[in-house]
């Protein structure tokens, strides 16, 4: 059985849908709009004989005041040059020209209990402003939702439609969960029984092996809980399945009429278990298209060591239940190093089959915020480098 894997749109944990209320979507690698400098251009499968081509601009070409793509609709072929004003991007458009305009307006945040504050109106729902930090309500008192509960407290609502009261996370291997965020901000809900559920167990993310059983498998066939990140149902009950590697070396190359399949689980008996994704057009010179990768190969694996170190610190307790995967929360709490690794290969695992063979000025151009993640990241590991090698130069 192939399952179609939606990991552009959003891939692995979403938590929006699981309390009715209107809370922010906050997931464990997040979503493509992040990474993507497109107002009115989303990439889509390649669904032709050609992809167009990306490139710097070049010496001969005159550019309008603004301008930073040029695009030749005789060769499909977009030229690009980095905005060089501060504060502009480049306002993309399919199939035309594009400039450089100024950067919005940053949105106003309000910041969850646990996060910083310099006085309550800077705190979600004008939660108080205690030692720069936004408060929430205590164990014991009564709430609505899990959202006004303080750091380490979730909202136990047994009755729908009535308040219940904020109380302690529930820990890994204890029972009585309903949604994720009842957990422990390391663990998940195992769903054996819709509501609270003596049946419903925390288990800490990532850690049930192949050939498992889980209790939830959501329309994509994904499963938080999974070592591998993917689950099938097999005579009526949900089973972890392998983890699934594309079966060439990467980055593979792909066109209309080539499948990007993973390998194959074949614990699934008569219908083996493969996760199926579109070939999609890179943003490169050569017009060359890409298939996404999967949570076997190098990447993701990589991204998956990033998630379970987060996971696994003492450093992800200091977010709000709700929190416990928003990067604002994340660069809080978490050191440098490691947050600029995440981020990387969340955002590189995300947008593999277009950044590859691209140019700076594409990345620049149509890949700005991804460009900077990266940067953030090469330049923070090239001080930690530096830093090692002097207190090492010090020791000897």
């Amino acid at each position: 059985m192939a399952s179609s894997c939606l990991f552009f749109i959003s891939l692995f944990l979403i938590i929006s849908a699981q309390e009715d209320s209107e809370i922010i979507e906050y997931d464990s690698i997040g979503t493509l709009s992040q990474y993507l400098n497109f107002d009115q251009f989303s990439p889509s499968p390649l669904n032709d004989a050609s992809c167009p081509s990306y490139a710097c601009k070049t010496s001969k070409m005159t550019f309008d005041k603004n301008q930073c793509v040029y695009y030749d609709a005789a060769d499909n072929a977009y030229y690009a040059k980095k905005c060089s004003t501060k504060d502009t991007h480049c306002n993309i458009t399919l199939n035309a020209n594009s400039v450089c305009i100024p950067d919005p307006e940053p949105d106003i945040i309000l910041n969850y209990p646990g996060e910083s504050c310099k006085s309550s109106d800077n705190c979600f729902n004008s939660f108080p402003c205690v030692n720069k930090v936004c408060q929430g309500l205590s164990q014991g008192e009564s709430c609505s939702n899990t959202i006004f509960c303080d750091v380490g407290l979730y909202c136990n609502t047994p009755t729908a439609g009535q308040n219940g009261t904020c109380q302690a996370q529930i820990d890994i291997g204890k029972s009585g969960c309903s949604v994720d965020f009842d957990c422990v901000n390391g663990a998940g809900c195992n769903v054996l029984t819709p509501g609270y559920s003596t049946s419903n167990e925390c288990i800490a993310y990532h850690s049930i092996p192949p050939h498992q059983a889980v209790g939830t498998c959501d329309v994509h066939s994904m499963s938080e809980l999974c070592q591998s990140e993917y689950c099938e149902s097999l005579k009526g009950v949900n089973y972890c399945t392998n983890l699934l590697n594309s079966t060439q070396k990467i980055p593979v190359k792909c066109n209309a009429n080539t499948p990007c399949l993973s390998a194959a689980d074949d614990f699934f008996e008569a219908d083996p278990f493969q996760i199926n994704d579109n070939c999609v057009c890179g943003f490169n010179k050569d017009r060359t298209a890409y298939c996404p990768i999967f949570p076997g190969d190098s990447p993701r694996v990589k991204l998956r060591i990033q998630q379970d170190k987060w996971l696994s610190s003492t450093k992800i307790n200091s977010c709000h239940t709700i929190r416990r995967f928003a990067p604002e929360c994340q660069k809080l709490y978490w050191n440098s190093d490691d947050f600029y690794a995440l981020e990387y290969y969340r955002a590189y695992s995300m947008l593999f089959p277009f950044v590859q063979d691209a140019q700076d000025c594409i990345l620049q151009t149509f890949f700005i915020d991804y460009y900077n993640t990266k940067k953030s990241y090469n330049d923070d590991g090239a001080v930690s480098i530096v830093i090692s090698a002097i207190l090492l130069g010090f020791i000897i």
